[in-house]
């Protein structure tokens, strides 16, 4: 008998988890905070092509592990493989009791300060981030098929939304070379560097 999880997600729930997941609300949020701390375009869209040329680095050899140890567990069945079970252990607990739940109020707030500029409203942004919070967990603890379809609801959602950015502004044609022009930085380009390329790798997160 096997003890790994019946894998019940599917081809298309898994997919739009994953483009969900890399897709999330970083792409949305930190290119106009990388842009008010780097001077340059050319630099901000090198470190843009950086960033992703890293990750699809990490997505690759998550792919090999995954090949490697089809099981259940993500980083915890590879570190348990390669480290052993103290470091997986230690990783599992940090990764529940902290790094999610950072990354969750992340995404939350967010969201909340969205909802709050689509409607021109003025609520408690930490109330609506925790209210999704809520919601998105009960979504998933009790369904596991209403999760999926909830994945590709959203997920088709923002994919629309980017192309949308992209479509309105190829048909608007209204973009001008001088957008390309340097502007002074508030700081020196080796003292925003790590903030930026950790903003620019958390947008990547996902793979």
């Amino acid at each position: 008998m096997s003890d790994d999880l019946p894998r019940r997600i599917g081809f298309w729930g898994g997919s739009a988890i994953m483009v969900g997941i890399i897709i999330g609300s970083g792409i949305f949020q930190t290119p106009p905070i990388i842009a008010r701390q780097m001077g340059s375009p050319a630099l901000i869209l090198g470190l843009w092509v950086f960033g992703g040329v890293l990750s699809l680095f990490g997505a690759l050899v998550y792919a090999e592990l995954s090949a490697m140890f089809p099981r259940s567990g993500g980083i915890y069945v590879y570190l348990n493989e390669g480290l052993g079970s103290r470091v997986a252990f230690t990783f599992g607990w940090t990764y529940l009791l902290l790094s999610k739940p950072f990354a969750a109020a992340a995404i939350s707030i967010t969201f909340g300060t969205h909802v709050n500029a689509l409607f021109g409203t003025d609520w408690n942004v930490q109330a609506i981030s925790c209210a999704m919070a809520v919601v998105m967990t009960a979504v998933n603890v009790v369904t596991l098929r209403g999760s999926s379809i909830t994945a590709m609801v959203l997920t088709s959602l923002k994919v629309l939304a980017l192309a949308a950015v992209v479509g309105l502004g190829v048909a608007m044609m209204k973009g001008s070379a001088a957008n390309f022009a340097g502007a002074p930085a508030p700081k020196p380009v080796w003292a925003a560097l790590v903030p930026v390329l950790f903003a620019i790798l958390w947008t990547y997160d996902g793979w």
